[in-house]
Formats: C-alpha cells, structure tokens, sequence
C-alpha cells in the first residue's frame, strides 16, 4: 500500500481501532478521484507522446527524403561506429545498394563490402577510411574512381565521436578548370609568342600595365619589364605627333573600340620612327565604369611605305619621277586658287625637238635615258618655285606660280629652252636636241583645262618657227588652232569629194631642156580656200593618220595617169615617213601597178632621210620588198638633213636630189658650189643620177650645167600643173633618155 494511503487510513481510525465511517468515506471518495485525476494525466501525456512520435517520424521522413535528394552523398558513423546515415548520391556516387545503411550495421561491414572492389570503389579510398578512425580522417581529399569520376570528400568529427563524410562528384568542375588552365595557357603562349604586340594600358596613358615580348622588341626592349619600367607617359613618348593619343582616346571612349587606327610611332629605345596599326577596345567594370585599354599593335611601316610608293606611282611618272598629267592639273587648280592678288601663274608646255630621231637612231633605252636627262636639268633649272611633269612622250610641263609679268615667264622659258637644247651625252654618244616651248599667263577666270589647250596651241607655234625656241600665247594663235582644225575636218573630206587632185612637175636635161620624169605632187581644190599646195595640209594629215589614205590614192592616180600617157617617162612619188610606219606601203604600191598595169621600172619613190633615220628591221623589210617589185628610189632633199654618207651604202638608190637650199645661191655662195660639185661628183661615181631642185633663174642652171649636173627640176623648166595638160603637152616625146637608172 501507499505510504500516503496507509497515513490516511491511519488518521480515519479511531483510537479503539474502530474506523470512522465518515472519514473512511470521504477518504475513499478522494482517493477515487486522485486515480481518475492521474488515470486522466497519464491517458494526456500518452497522447502528446504519440503526438511527438509521429512529429519526429515525420521529420525524420523528411529528413530522410532531404537527404535523399542532395547532390552530395553523405555517410554518417556514430561513436560505436555504426552507419546511421548513407543517403542515396552516397550509394550511387560509391556504387552500394540502396539499403546499405537499413539496421545501422557497423562500418567495417560497410567498407567490407567496398573492399571488394564489387561497386567499383577506388581500393585506396577505401584502405584509408579503414585504417583511421572517423576522428582522424582528412578532412578534405580527393579520388578518383575507376571510371573517372573524382570525388571531393570532406570529413567533419561530431562531438560524440562519430563522423559525417560527405561526397561531391567535382569531375565536371575540374574538366571546366582543366579547360580554362588550358585555354589560359593558349592564350599565354599567344600572348607570349604572338608576332604582333598586344598590350594594356591606363586610361590616362601615362601608363603601360601588360605589354607582350613582340610589343617589346618592336619598343626596342628584350622584355616586357624593360618596356613597363622605361615607359613613363606613352602620350608624350610613344606618338610622333602627341595629338594622335588624344583622337585615339576619343573613337575609344566614343565607340568603346577602334580597328586599324594609323600613326607614327617612335620605337621608344631608339627613337627611330616607325608606323603602327592600333586595333584597341575599352574595358569596362560590370557598373560600366572603365578600367583600361587593350589591343593589339602591327608594325604597318612597310605597309604605310608600300601605300606610298603606290600613291606615289599613281602620281608621278615612273621613267623621270615628275608628276603625271593629273596630279600636274590637280596642282594647276591649286595654284590658280592661291594666285596672290595682282599676280599671274604661267604654263610651260615643252616640246623636246627631234626626239623621234634619237629613238629611231639610238633606240628606244637611248630615248628614255634622254628624257631622264631632261627632267633632271628641267628640276635644276628651275630655281624659282614650280611643278613639273611630264604629260607623256618627249612632252613636258611646268607650273610658274605668282609671275609679276609676261618678261618673268619668258625668261623661264628661255633659260628652259637653252638648258634642255645644250649637248647630252648618252651612252658615249653626244646627243643635239632641241626644245620648243609654249607658254601662257592666267590671273583668273581661266581653267586649268583650258590653259593647258592655249599652251599647246603656243608649243605648236614654237614648233612651226623652227623649234629650239618658245611662243607666248595670245588669242589669235587660237584663232589659227581653230582654222587648222577646220581644215583637219575638212580634209578627211577631200578625197570622197574629189576635192584632191595630183599635179605634175617636169625634170628635165639641163643640156637640151628635155623631160625626162615627172614629179607628181599633191594639190587640194579647198570649196572656200581655193588651190592649197601640199606645205598647207601635209602635216594635218601626216599628224593625224590621214596620209595613208591620201598617199594610196597619190600612188594610184600618179600610175593610172603614167600609164595610160603616150610616153615611156618615169613619174616619181613622194612617201612619207609615216606611210611607212603603217605598214601598208607595200600592198599600196602593188595595188596601185597592178591597177593601172604601169612597168615598174616606170615609178620612182621619193624617200626622205628620215625614212631611213627609222633604221628599224620593219623599215629594211619593206625597203627590200618595194626594192624587189623593180620599182626605183630616189633620195630627196639630200643636204637638208643629216646626209649621212652611210645611208648610200646601206640602201642603193638610183637618185639623188639636192635639196633647193644648196641652190637658191650657187651662184654666189662658193662654198653651196662647193658641196654641189662635191654631190654630183660622188653620184657620178656611184652610178646614182643627181637632180638638183628648186631651179629659178638661167644663172642657176648654168652653175649647176658647169658643175656636171645633169638633171634639174624647179620653175624655170616648168611650175606644177594638172596631170593631163603635161600628158599631153610631152606625149610625143617616147623616146626621151632613161633617167634614175639601176646601179649595175
């Protein structure tokens, strides 16, 4: 019984030992109360118990599916080293059944299975988690499995002696770090190797904080740390013009990057000055702030020098280095532009005479030579300061800026004339040329185009007078230009309109008068002008191609007009040489005897020295062909040119005429009697006729008669008239003597 309950029934008894009825009743009544009280307590702490139990089950189950459903896998020993804890990543990441930690089994019976090797398990990681205690683990170590998979594991002791070891599958992290270790050292050795400099540099750039070896070695420097620690300001020290820092600070700053950006550098060691090309982006924080520059440097020197050449070509003349006639204009313009007040500027267009002539004789590397020469003397001549160029060919010009007067240019001009006309020396051989000059004055309202037109319009004037000497413009040369191109229009007309006649002039026997040959020479019924003789029109058409055509109907009408002639005389035909440079001569000489049946022997050619002046293999060959149709070959105008002996032995011809300036005087000037004589007597002994031209005068003939000329031609014997009325008037005479004959 109850030490309590016993008391109270103590207390209810009386002292006879008879219970009262009353006490013992109450006493009972409030025991019976007490045990429901207590029945009521128990049947409440009962209930929160339950209560409790199912809120820990419930936790529990949620820690369990926490657990669960981690990445890491954890394993948790306690002091009696018994697995409490192996959630499911831990058994899949170390390869054991699902239900390895179900009844706490002690860890050695874990790790007993590990050891197996049966789920794949590193032996290693497994031996050093048997041999050491949960204390004593490391607490953070790596392995490997078999598979490759590497784990991190982390080991933490728990106050009461157990363990908790947790593992992390790490392997995509250390292959994302393996790459970015490998891209780093990509991009070192690129950095580190590259052939173009890369760099950083501050904002301000007072400062350089990376710089690879070639940003360096183009510096100067072997290393990156000479290069930081010698740059103090690239600013002031690295630009050749310091303002370029700041432009390239301000397309940074505006559009965050800049590609190809030129400039001129010093290589800072040396302070030799050489061109980059910056292509450089701005680096800004993750608040957009900017930190620094980067970008990469080339040395663009070679490039920047080939652009130059380039630009230079483009500009200037590749044989003499002049300007060409587009940059000449271009510098025209600005020079009208900047003409100072009261002031003229001059153009000198220049001519170099007789060029052709050391081309054809000399060659064409002889010519360019030449025309080096005349451009070094043209820049030596020029003190004042001018533009030259040279506009192609043997033509030159030259810009006179801010003349006072028209006696300012001319002195340029005369000066340019003398010092281009004075004697080269190329290749050994002295070289006489000329050189005619046009020159024209502008002080506003003139185009560069259209001084460059009065010029050559004052060139062509300087050229008629003779050359070696210079014309200024005035309005009436333009005048003229525009009557020369009229008639240009005019003649290319001529023929188809049947504007075109051929003359005859006689040569004759100076001893009876007799006709022996005639000459034929052009003539042209203009509608307007009226007759032109050949010295109006003949360069026209030789200038502009037009004597192809015109000579090949002269070669025609001359043979048809012959043959169909009572007579056996000879006609003569003048060639030009630039019938010969067409290449057709030929085929106009067969064409024209084929047509008109004329004997060949009958036709004579009247070539100039200059024909053979062209002393090319084209010019033998057709020299040759024409020689082998049997038709005959005339020298003319010999003395007016360069006479030179050798053109008699390299070429047979069965005539020669003296040039009309050797007789106009023969009476009077002994030395012309002299050098007649001489000709006469060097033909007689060639076998080679000699017909002396431009007779005048009875006195003439006579000299000519007594200095053993045979043959002569000019107006005291007869002017040129229409073929027919000379066909006609001499037709009789058939037996007239063979003139030009044929060296045996």
């Amino acid at each position: 019984m109850h030490p309590l309950l016993r008391q109270q029934l103590a207390e209810a008894t009386g002292a006879d030992g008879v219970p009262d009825i009353d006490r013992l009743a109450a006493l009972i009544s409030a025991t019976y109360a007490d045990a429901d009280e207590a029945r009521r307590r128990a049947d409440g702490a009962i209930a929160q118990m339950n209560q409790q139990l199912a809120e820990l089950e419930a936790t529990c189950n949620t820690l369990r599916a926490t657990l669960d459903n981690v990445d890491q896998g954890i394993l948790m020993v306690d002091a009696d080293d018994r697995v409490k804890v192996c959630n499911r990543r831990a058994c899949q990441l170390l390869d054991l059944p699902l239900d390895i930690a179900d009844g706490s089994p002690p860890a050695s019976a874990v790790e007993a299975r590990i050891a197996t090797g049966e789920f794949g398990v590193d032996s290693a990681f497994v031996e050093t988690g048997r041999r050491k205690p949960p204390a004593a683990l490391e607490p953070l170590s790596e392995r490997r499995r078999p598979d490759g998979t590497i784990l991190e594991v982390r080991a933490i002791t728990l106050p009461d002696g157990g363990g908790v070891r947790t593992f992390t599958d790490i392997t995509e992290r250390r292959e994302r770090e393996a790459q970015i270790a490998r891209a780093e050292a990509d991009y070192r050795s690129l950095f580190e190797h590259a052939v173009i400099g890369v760099y950083r540099s501050s904002l301000d750039g007072r400062k350089m904080m990376r710089a690879n070896p070639a940003l360096a070695r183009m510096s100067g420097y072997e290393t990156e740390a000479e290069l930081l620690a010698a740059v103090g300001d690239i600013a002031g020290e690295w630009y050749v013009d310091p303002n370029r820092r700041a432009e390239f600070r301000a397309l940074l700053n505006a559009n965050g990057r800049i590609d190809d950006f030129i400039s001129e550098v010093y290589r800072h060691r040396t302070r030799e000055r050489i061109w980059v090309s910056e292509s450089a982006w701005l680096v800004r924080a993750e608040d957009g702030e900017p930190l620094y520059y980067e970008g990469m440097v080339i040395d663009a020197t070679q490039r920047i020098r080939a652009e130059q050449r380039i630009a230079h070509m483009a500009h200037h003349d590749a044989l003499t280095d002049l300007s060409t006639r587009n940059a000449f204009l271009d510098s025209l313009r600005s020079a009208l532009r900047d003409r100072q007040a009261g002031r003229f500027v001059a153009v000198h267009c220049i001519d170099l005479d007789r060029f052709k002539d050391v081309n054809d004789t000399l060659g064409h590397p002889a010519g360019d030579q030449l025309l080096r020469a005349a451009a070094r003397r043209l820049r030596a001549g020029l003190r004042e300061a001018a533009e030259i160029a040279r506009l192609g060919g043997d033509e030159f010009a030259v810009i006179q800026r801010n003349v006072a007067d028209r006696s300012e240019a001319e002195t340029l001009a005369s000066r340019l004339a003398r010092i281009l006309s004075a004697r080269y020396n190329i290749d050994g051989a002295a070289v006489h040329i000329g050189a005619s000059i046009g020159v024209i004055l502008a002080d506003s309202g003139a185009t560069a185009e259209d001084l460059m037109k009065n010029a050559d319009i004052a060139l062509y004037r300087a050229k008629a007078a003779g050359g070696s000497t210079y014309r200024v413009f005035d309005p009436s040369m333009a005048e003229a230009a525009q009557r020369r191109r009229a008639l240009e229009i005019d003649l290319r007309g001529a023929v188809a309109k049947n504007q075109l006649s051929v003359y005859l002039q006689p040569i004759v026997d100076i001893a009876d008068g007799r006709v022996v040959a005639f000459e034929a020479l052009l003539r042209w019924r203009h509608p307007e002008r009226g007759m032109m003789s050949p010295a109006e029109f003949i360069a026209i058409a030789e200038e502009t191609g037009l004597i192809g055509s015109i000579g090949e109907w002269v070669l025609a009408e001359a043979c048809a007009q012959a043959a169909a002639s009572a007579g056996d005389f000879m006609v003569s035909v003048n060639l030009s040489p630039a019938q010969f440079r067409t290449r057709r001569v030929v085929r106009a000489v067969k064409a024209a005897l084929a047509a008109s049946g004329l004997d060949a022997a009958r036709l004579a050619l009247e070539i100039t020295e200059s024909v053979l002046l062209m002393d090319d293999e084209q010019t033998k060959a057709t020299l040759a062909e024409l020689r082998g149709l049997g038709v005959r070959f005339a020298l003319d105008d010999f003395g007016a040119g360069y006479s030179s002996l050798s053109y008699l032995q390299k070429f047979r011809f069965d005539t020669i005429k003296i040039d009309r300036c050797f007789v106009a005087s023969i009476d009077a000037d002994q030395v012309n009697a002299s050098l007649v004589r001489a000709v006469v007597s060097l033909g007689r002994d060639l076998g080679i006729a000699v017909v002396a031209e431009g007779i005048e005068t009875e006195e003439q003939r006579d000299k000519l008669s007594s200095l053993g000329c045979r043959y002569a031609q000019g107006y005291l014997f007869g002017k040129p008239r229409p073929a027919r009325e000379w066909l006609d008037q001499v037709g009789a005479a058939a037996d007239a003597p063979t003139l030009m004959r044929r060296r045996a």
